[in-house]
């Protein structure tokens, strides 16, 4: 997977990563990947004072990734 994301970015491709896990996990794995951060679409919570809430932000799972794509 890894080889093919380096192959799309090379040819000028954007690519992004959409994910129902954890933003902060993603994003730190996409590192290896070379996509940043902006272009990580995942689960996302609200943080309030630097403290996580209950608040869910975006969970971009089943019907969910194509939504949290548009938006």
């Amino acid at each position: 997977m890894k080889a093919l994301v380096l192959e799309l970015q090379a040819l000028g491709r954007e690519v992004w990563a959409v994910s129902s896990t954890s933003e902060w996990l993603i994003r730190t794995g996409m590192k290896h990947f070379g996509i940043p951060s902006d272009r990580v679409l995942a689960a996302a919570v609200a943080v309030e004072d630097g403290k996580v809430t209950d608040k869910v932000i975006r969970v971009p799972s089943g019907k969910g990734k194509p939504q949290a794509i548009v938006r």
